[in-house]
């Protein structure tokens, strides 16, 4: 895992110095093929997640599921933004389903998490007790 963290801190590096030593960067077109291939990479990521795990056994697996498709969703939008421009068929109407779709997605896991949270502090009598491990105020 490290020398992918030093690769890509490699090639960032390397970049600016490119241009600090005069040499023409294209920072556009950087820009834009980093954001590709990071939006390969978080399709890749769930494309195993579902095929490879047990996403079905828990919430937590459902949630981190549906969180995983969103993203790749809205990448790959952003991504045909960036390459072809704003002016492809259907763009506004793919936009909305994509940013409600989060919102909504958003919304049950914030619910879900409180939940979750809550009952995870619970004591035996069913009143929710302090947290002990956060620092004070």
């Amino acid at each position: 895992m490290r020398w992918i963290y030093g690769g890509g801190i490699s090639i960032i590096v390397t970049t600016f110095l490119c241009d600090a030593l005069g040499l023409d960067v294209d920072y556009w077109r950087a820009a834009a093929w980093s954001l590709t291939f990071g939006a390969l990479f978080v399709m890749i990521f769930t494309v195993l997640y579902i095929t490879r795990s047990n996403w079905r056994s828990n919430r937590i697996g459902r949630i981190f599921c549906a969180k995983s498709v969103l993203l790749t969703l809205a990448l790959w939008q952003i991504v045909a933004t960036t390459w072809g421009g704003q002016d492809y068929p259907y763009r506004n109407e793919i936009r909305f389903v994509i940013y409600a779709m989060i919102a909504l997605a958003y919304a049950t896991m914030d619910v879900a998490l409180v939940r979750e949270q809550n009952h995870d502090r619970k004591g035996e009598d069913g009143q929710l007790r302090p947290r002990m491990d956060l620092p004070p105020l």
